[in-house]
């Protein structure tokens, strides 16, 4: 509030108003003048995603105008384009090396889901400030495999950088192996994949964790009493689940 003297006229001033700060925000402004001449404003704006927009009407000397703006940005970066908000800074483009749907989080705080081609902008990066980008593991899909899920970066002045979070399809399946008659193979006995080299250690029930499957396997079976075994099985993938294969017999030699 203010009050205005000037050549024998005394004005009064009143305003009061709610900035946006975060996507999601509504804002408003009221303002009133009164002295010789009477002047109305009011204006209401919102933060989203794409833009940020506002809608205003404003009185003054028995004549009404109305006003409304939109501001926003374009970006193409990382092979993609994108529509967001005001970008005042630096930003950064998240790829999940096209994994839809991943949840991104910039210093802890929710920006949003990867989309279909498994990126997401996130514009509002400081820079030359170490800033936290991270996305959340537990939206991997439980067939693949990451090797990180959180990254650093210092970027220049109003400049964008791609950060890649590569996920890869593991091929994995849970394997039930048992005997020629049908029984589970011991626990302690260590599976022996052909193709990969990789050694996996028999659980309960005959049960084996293995990844990198191709179309058709060959595995070699060393039991605790040194009796060895050959177990051959086909895989195909699931996408987004890991299958359970078998029984699979498991030949001695």
């Amino acid at each position: 509030a203010s009050v205005t003297h000037s050549g024998g006229d005394t004005s009064l001033q009143l305003q009061a108003m709610q900035s946006v700060s975060v996507v999601g925000d509504w804002g408003w402004r009221l303002y009133e003048s009164g002295g010789a001449e009477r002047h109305q404003t009011g204006e209401v704006s919102y933060k989203s995603p794409w833009l940020l927009g506002s809608l205003g009407v404003d009185h003054m000397n028995q004549q009404t105008s109305w006003r409304a703006q939109a501001r926003g940005a374009l970006v193409a970066a990382g092979g993609g384009v994108f529509a967001s908000n005001i970008i005042n800074d630096s930003f950064a483009v998240v790829d999940t090396d096209g994994t839809p749907g991943i949840r991104v989080r910039y210093e802890n705080r929710d920006m949003g889901r990867t989309d279909g081609s498994g990126r997401l902008l996130v514009p509002e990066l400081r820079s030359f400030e170490v800033n936290q980008v991270s996305i959340e593991p537990t939206d991997v899909p439980p067939d693949a495999s990451i090797a990180t899920t959180r990254q650093k970066v210092r970027p220049l002045e109003r400049t964008g950088v791609v950060l890649k979070f590569p996920i890869r399809a593991n091929h994995s399946a849970l394997l039930r192996l048992v005997d020629a008659s049908g029984k589970p193979l011991p626990l302690g006995s260590v599976l022996t994949l052909e193709a990969s080299g990789a050694v996996l250690p028999v659980g309960y029930d005959g049960a084996a964790y293995a990844e990198d499957l191709q179309a058709h396997n060959v595995g070699r079976v060393e039991q605790p009493d040194g009796r060895h075994c050959v177990v051959r099985f086909d895989y195909q993938p699931v996408p987004g689940d890991i299958p359970t294969l078998g029984p699979l017999t498991c030949q001695e030699e």
